[in-house]
């Protein structure tokens, strides 16, 4: 078993406790347009190793599925969310000069196929500002805590005119804070979260990460 699955299951291991007693669950599946973009390099040593995920490596733009849960605890134990975001992005470049990805050095002018896999997980620890909720009769509620996000990368460089191919995973924990609101006027408040928010309920507020393979 990988890394990443034995971090998730020790992640949905601590949230047993919050079943106990539970006042409340829901969940919801959406679905959300993914674009990558910025530039991947693995064990590169020039500025010509890194990759432009878009105009060299050809990877397209991605509908995918957004998974996520929500049980709400007793006054004492904070409240847990779950989201699941999981994106492959696939697509076909060309190389506009060598260039160096991990142990491989590809050749000049020769089309590339990339994969880019970014599975993403996410479990917060939350407590409801104190009486909000009660005053606004269910209508407005404001959320803080703290969140784990589990990535879960994998990209592969292949070039079928040459039989080179390369890869490399990485499994990376990062944690950071959560902020949420919830804003029901009609008692109804559509799911939907994007990357780095909802348009509704539960955005994330948190750093922005680099990540060198």
């Amino acid at each position: 078993m990988s890394r990443f699955w034995v971090a998730l299951a020790a992640c949905m291991l601590l949230t047993v406790p919050g079943w106990v007693g539970a006042t409340g669950f829901e969940a919801a599946v959406g679905v959300w347009q993914q674009s990558p973009s910025g530039d991947v390099a693995y064990k590169g040593q020039t500025i010509d190793d890194r990759l432009d995920l878009e105009s060299r490596l050809g990877l397209d733009d991605e509908t995918g599925l957004v998974f996520r849960a929500r049980l709400e605890t007793p006054l004492f134990l904070p409240n847990i969310g779950f989201m699941a975001t999981p994106t492959t992005f696939s697509g076909k470049g060309t190389a506009t000069g060598s260039f160096r990805f991990g142990d491989q050095t590809f050749s000049a002018d020769a089309p590339i196929d990339g994969r880019l896999r970014l599975n993403q997980y996410d479990v917060s620890l939350f407590y409801g500002i104190p009486g909000l909720k009660m005053a606004t009769m269910g209508m407005f509620n404001v959320d803080l805590g703290v969140n784990l996000r589990l990535m879960d990368v994998d990209v592969e460089v292949r070039q079928e005119q040459t039989g080179l191919s390369e890869s490399e995973s990485l499994f990376l924990p990062v944690p950071t804070l959560y902020a949420g609101a919830t804003l029901r006027p009609l008692g109804f408040c559509p799911g939907g979260r994007g990357p780095r928010g909802d348009l509704c309920r539960e955005p994330f507020l948190q750093p922005d990460w680099s990540i060198t393979l």
